[in-house]
């Protein structure tokens, strides 16, 4: 869980040396942990072993905390695999066979749904099980599951790049814990797949990538 909390910080943080602002009352869900408190108290632990400097909610990644990033981000599987958390909405089929589906396989990736898989155990454990057995994870809020943003948080405390959607007439209703990161806003299929191809393409480096299919 400290690790998902030094991810946290590091994914705020657009410079090296950058201090910032660490919204323990709304940023705890992110991280999982308990309450605000625990993040808190997480921080506060990374700083007594040196990842950190930190002044009240003012948070800096030292080098040591930015050596131990490389060093969870080299331990991050790679896998052609992308998990794609979306609401099972059947007015978003369209969306997921010619927007999300189409675009990952152009691009070398293999788009996973779970509601999609054979399997005899709970879905809870697929979904964990798929989540760090991909290389790429597509969390799509349109609708605001609450399943769907435990999944991209999930991921990213994994260190799993996260890719996030909606479509552009819910973004407003994103919640306040995603709306930092850049989301795709998308109007149908076909503008999706040409949004998310591009965003593969400038984010994801080639190597976690098969060539394109």
């Amino acid at each position: 869980m400290l690790d998902r909390a030094l991810m946290h910080v590091a994914e705020k943080a657009s410079t090296f040396f950058e201090d910032v602002v660490v919204d323990y009352q709304n940023d705890y869900p992110v991280v999982f942990a308990k309450s605000a408190g625990d993040l808190v108290q997480m921080i506060r632990e990374a700083h007594d072993i040196g990842f950190v400097e930190m002044s009240g909610n003012r948070v800096q990644l030292t080098i040591k905390g930015w050596d131990r990033i490389e060093k969870i981000k080299s331990g991050r599987i790679e896998s052609d695999q992308t998990f794609v958390a979306m609401w099972f909405d059947p007015s978003l089929d369209a969306i997921w066979k010619d927007g999300f589906a189409r675009a990952l396989d152009s691009v070398g990736y293999n788009p996973v749904r779970i509601d999609e898989k054979q399997f005899n155990d709970k879905i809870d454990d697929q979904i964990i099980s798929g989540i760090r057995c991909s290389g790429l994870v597509v969390a799509d809020v349109t609708g605001h599951r609450q399943r769907v943003y435990f999944e991209g948080g999930f991921a990213m405390g994994l260190g799993v790049p996260v890719i996030w959607t909606c479509r552009e007439d819910d973004i407003e209703n994103a919640h306040f814990d995603t709306r930092q990161y850049n989301h795709i806003v998308w109007k149908d299929a076909e503008d999706l797949k040409t949004k998310l191809i591009n965003r593969i393409e400038a984010t994801i480096p080639a190597r976690v990538r098969s060539p394109s299919r």
